[in-house]
């Protein structure tokens, strides 16, 4: 997660007008997408029982910023100098739902599972949450998971930092939200809450709108699509 927000400061830096459209949020998503549209391929190569979903979204070809490439390309399997083969934790902690892609809650939801994996659906709550909190001038930015989603036992397991991707909602630009809404985010609580199952209805959007956007920040240098290397680097 702090690769996400290091590129995203560096995009803010050096592409001012990315970030005026493309609030972190949905640039979190994004980015956490593509590390999941990379370990389907990874868990399928090293156990070969078809751990690749069904999921349409995995056939689509998503650019991949400049600062994370190289971390996707890395990602992989490695073989040290006594032969021994070794796989990336987030390749092993990976948990799909049986339906597929991890979009909704593990099976069974656990809180611990959100803290040693960044979930899409994390991300994706957050971009609802950030929109909502601007628009509602809602006061409190620690907003709360539907249980639906993650479940935990005891009071003590209350959303925080320790769920990777969940951060304080933040104020967004009128153009983030004009972006947001023409991707199908809603605007009100009860029509954010409908639209977020099934989850469909603005996933496809949202990644073709950061996608797009990244395309034309970088007309000169093409960017490349997720690989598909089973092998990974220690470097």
């Amino acid at each position: 997660m702090d690769l996400i927000v290091a590129s995203y400061a560096l995009l803010y830096e050096s592409h001012a007008s990315f970030s005026s459209k493309i609030a972190f949020c949905l640039y979190q998503y994004y980015c956490v997408f593509l590390l999941w549209r990379r370990l389907p391929i990874l868990k399928n190569h090293f156990y070969g029982l078809g751990f690749l979903s069904h999921d349409p979204l995995l056939d689509i070809d998503l650019p991949v910023p400049p600062h994370l490439y190289e971390y996707l390309l890395c990602l992989g399997f490695v073989t040290d100098p006594f032969g021994a083969l070794w796989m990336p934790n987030v390749v092993q902690q990976a948990t799909w739902q049986r339906q597929g892609f991890p979009e909704g809650p593990c099976h069974p939801p656990h809180f611990t599972t959100f803290e040693v994996m960044p979930y899409p659906i994390i991300s994706l709550l957050k971009i609802k949450n950030d929109l909502l909190f601007t628009l509602t001038g809602a006061q409190d930015p620690f907003w709360k998971i539907d249980p639906a989603y993650i479940s935990a036992p005891g009071s003590w397991c209350k959303p925080n930092r320790h769920i990777l991707g969940y951060y304080p909602s933040h104020i967004l630009s009128i153009l983030q939200i004009d972006h947001l809404v023409a991707a199908g985010f809603p605007t009100s609580e009860d029509a954010c809450n409908q639209s977020m199952r099934p989850l469909s209805r603005v996933r496809l959007a949202a990644l073709q709108l950061v996608a797009n956007v990244l395309n034309a920040t970088f007309p000169s240098s093409p960017l490349l699509p997720v690989p598909n290397n089973p092998n990974g680097s220690l470097s």
